[in-house]
């Protein structure tokens, strides 16, 4: 038997002793289990309370909001607009505003 012989048999003594042990804590183990009576009872509500406005109220508010957002933007394009032409038409006559404090600087 050469030296190789001996150390195989070593790691497989060891192994079968480890084995052994891990048989020994199986054997040990006991399952856990409920108390005697149950657990107590869990106390919960049936029906949670009402946090926050509802899905509804919210998708309404937003297409309020955006409603008014555009209408102010459809305004205030209109407004510009009718600036923009007041001009081209008052500069094509040769009669063009021109603001009080740059024509006080004239």
């Amino acid at each position: 038997h050469g030296p190789y012989s001996v150390a195989l048999l070593v790691l497989l003594r060891k192994k079968s002793d480890n084995m052994n042990a891990a048989r020994k804590m199986m054997a040990a183990y006991l399952q856990d289990l409920p108390p005697p009576g149950g657990y107590p009872e869990v106390r919960y509500r049936a029906k949670p309370t009402v946090r926050g406005p509802s899905g509804a109220m919210i998708w309404g508010l937003s297409v309020v909001f955006v409603t008014v957002g555009f209408y102010r933007v459809g305004q205030t394009n209109i407004a510009r607009r009718a600036e923009k032409e007041e001009v081209r038409r008052h500069h094509d006559d040769g009669t063009y505003k021109v603001p009080l404090p740059a024509a006080a600087a004239v």
